[in-house]
C-alpha cells in the first residue's frame, strides 16, 4: 500500500505531496498575516525552503531534502508548543468568569463585537482610535478590519468575533432562564474553542503528516540511486540520468 516513493495510500508520488505541503505553508502564512498573525511569517520562510526544491541540483540532493525537513519539523514542534501553551492558558482564564468577562470585553474592544459586521456595511457607528487598525474606506462611521500591523491579540479578536456572526445561533434562541450575562459568555466560549480545535487540526494533526511525508521524502534521495525498473515510476519524471539506477560511465 505505501511503498518507497509515494506518501499515501492513494499512491500519490512523493515529489507531488511535497509541491502540495510547500504550497500550504505559503498560503497559510500568506492568509495568516492579512489576518494579523505575526507570527505566521515562519510559515512564510519554510515557503522558501520548499520554493527552492525547484533546483534540479537541490531537489535531488539528499542533504538539502535533509534541511528542508529539519527547518519543517521545528516549526511543528513550535507549534505544538504554543498550541498547549495556548489551549492550558485558554481554560486557566475559562475557569474563572471574572477573569473570562474581562478577557471578552477587551477582545470587543479590538474587534467590535458581535455586530462588528454591521459595522463594517456601514449599518452601524464604527470604533475609531485603535492603535494598529485602519478604518474602511466611505463614510466617517465605517468598520474596523484588523492590519498585518495590529498585532496578535487585535487579529485573535476579530477572529473570534467572525466565529461568533458565522455561528447560525442567534439572540433569540437564548433560554428564557439563562441570563443575557450567561448566554453571552457561553457563546464566546463555544467560539473559542472552535477556533481552538480547527488550529490543533491544522498545526499539530496534519502537520504531524506532512512530517512523516518529508522524512519519506528525505529517505527517497538515497533509494532512487539503488532503485531500479517499475519500482521508481512514481517518483519525479524529470529525474536526472546522474541520479538514476543502472546509469555507468565508461
Amino acid at each position: 500500500m505505501f511503498t518507497n516513493n509515494t506518501c499515501c495510500c492513494c499512491h500519490m508520488p512523493l515529489w507531488t505531496g511535497v509541491l502540495i505541503i510547500g504550497l500550504m505553508e505559503f498560503f497559510a502564512g500568506q492568509q495568516l498575516m492579512m489576518l494579523g498573525f505575526q507570527s505566521a511569517g515562519m510559515f512564510l520562510m519554510n515557503s522558501i525552503w520548499f520554493a527552492l526544491l525547484f533546483i534540479p541540483s537541490l531537489f535531488y540532493s539528499p542533504q538539502y531534502r535533509k534541511a528542508v525537513l529539519i527547518i519543517y519539523s521545528i516549526t511543528t514542534v513550535f507549534s505544538i508548543i504554543g498550541m498547549i501553551a495556548g489551549t492550558a492558558g485558554l481554560a486557566m482564564i475559562m475557569s474563572d468568569n471574572d477573569t473570562f468577562d474581562q478577557l471578552v470585553e477587551e477582545m470587543e474592544f479590538y474587534s467590535g463585537g458581535q455586530f462588528a459586521g454591521a459595522q463594517a456595511m456601514g449599518m452601524t457607528a464604527g470604533i475609531s482610535g485603535l492603535s494598529g487598525e485602519m478604518t474602511m474606506a466611505g463614510g466617517s462611521g465605517g468598520g474596523m478590519q484588523p492590519n498585518p500591523m495590529a498585532g496578535d491579540k487585535v487579529a485573535y479578536a476579530h477572529v473570534i468575533a467572525y466565529v461568533l456572526r458565522a455561528d447560525m445561533t442567534y439572540e433569540f434562541d437564548r433560554p428564557e432562564d439563562k441570563s443575557p450575562e450567561d448566554w453571552k459568555r457561553e457563546r464566546y466560549m463555544g467560539a473559542m474553542w472552535a477556533f481552538q480545535i480547527e488550529m490543533w487540526f491544522s498545526f499539530v494533526f496534519i502537520r504531524c503528516f506532512y512530517n512523516m511525508v518529508l522524512m519519506k521524502f528525505q529517505k527517497e534521495a538515497e533509494w532512487l540511486k539503488q532503485a531500479t525498473g517499475e519500482e521508481t515510476n512514481a517518483s519525479h519524471p524529470c529525474r536526472p540520468l546522474c541520479c538514476g539506477s543502472g546509469s555507468t560511465h565508461k
